[in-house]
């Protein structure tokens, strides 16, 4: 398995289509991956959303770095307050959270686990952040200085959370609907939409269960759509690709019609294809 994985990723980089069948799991990979690129594509034909994401990064680092060094002096001048909440080791945690985040970058052979676990942390430590600033009694007049920048502290990092999640789950869907809706400008090649009727320019397969079952030997084939991850059946219609991969003729035409001419899960250009078949 390992072996077949290093291929396919050394074909990949060399820019070839990936022909080999997979399992239903690096199919299900392939396509979410293939979204990704082709999200960035139509970005690269759209200037102005360029624009405002490059804007709205920067103004982003440049806040959390004034927010960051105003959080280091209010440590330093009012830590030493009372307060009846333990506010400044809250905050203390929080400011070494980048540090910790470097750290990570910088590891010649990178963890994912580590950052999956502080993905998971993070909304944790802002609610225990939010049960402190509820709970606080006489601290915002024995240490207002350090009430107030939690308060805004844990203002900020919500944003900054929930604006990251977006922009790693929802920045796919919207740059997506964009398109659909006419609202980016499609670029050339395999990644601009196909001509309407292409997916009835292909071959169309019956369903048997022989087919479609991962426990074949020479040529395994998943019992499901990659596009849509639900299992192929008796009624609906099963389209076979030139090369060689099977999908839902209505997910296959949405794909072609709505986002890329290419195949989902290898990236051929099978409008191309259909055409040189025809030739």
């Amino acid at each position: 398995m390992a072996a077949a994985t290093d291929e396919e990723a050394a074909s990949t980089a060399d820019g070839e289509p990936l022909r080999r069948q997979s399992t239903t799991q690096m199919n299900r990979s392939r396509v979410q991956e293939n979204q990704r690129l082709l999200a960035a594509q139509l970005l690269m034909y759209s200037l102005p959303v360029m624009g405002c994401t490059f804007i709205l990064l920067v103004a982003l680092f440049i806040a959390t770095l004034v927010i960051y060094i105003q959080g280091w002096m209010v440590m330093s001048n009012f830590g030493s307050k009372p307060c009846d909440q333990p506010l400044k080791w809250w905050l203390l945690a929080m400011l070494l959270v980048p540090i910790l985040q470097c750290q990570l970058n910088c590891q010649t052979q990178p963890d994912q686990r580590p950052k999956r676990l502080q993905a998971m942390v993070m909304p944790v430590v802002l609610v225990i952040g939010v049960w402190m600033c509820s709970e606080c009694r006489t601290c915002p007049k024995t240490n207002p200085e350090l009430f107030q920048y939690a308060k805004m502290y844990l203002i900020y990092q919500s944003v900054v959370w929930a604006l990251m999640v977006f922009m790693s789950c929802g920045l796919v869907s919207l740059v997506f609907w964009m398109h659909r809706n006419g609202l980016l400008e499609a670029g050339p090649g395999p990644g601009s939409a196909a001509r309407p009727g292409l997916v009835q320019d292909l071959e169309t397969v019956n369903y048997t269960r022989e087919l479609f079952s991962d426990c074949q030997e020479d040529d395994p084939q998943p019992p499901e759509c990659s596009i849509c991850q639900e299992e192929f059946v008796e009624q609906e219609e099963i389209k076979k690709t030139p090369c060689a991969h099977f999908f839902h003729e209505s997910c296959l035409q949405e794909w072609l019609e709505n986002y890329a001419k290419s195949c989902p899960l290898c990236r051929e250009d099978l409008e191309a294809a259909v055409e040189q078949r025809g030739a």
